[in-house]
């Protein structure tokens, strides 16, 4: 149980780095369609969740990054 501090901190950031990403990139690109926001909502959580996931594999001690 010493890691769940850590996976919920990261969890937090996860989310909040998610939405400015995304908010950024709307602002900043007006002319996307609706379905090309869905596909970089999409992306951008998948790539954020898989690192996610590879350093909460690091930090317990059993990932490939040593």
């Amino acid at each position: 149980m010493k890691y769940a501090f850590k996976k919920d901190c990261h969890m937090i950031g996860l989310i909040l780095s998610i939405i400015v990403f995304n908010l950024v990139a709307f602002q900043t690109n007006k002319r996307l369609s609706k379905n090309q926001m869905i596909h970089v909502w999409a992306f951008t959580i998948v790539l954020q969740m898989a690192l996610m996931a590879l350093s909460i594999i690091n930090i317990m001690g059993i990932g490939l990054f040593k």
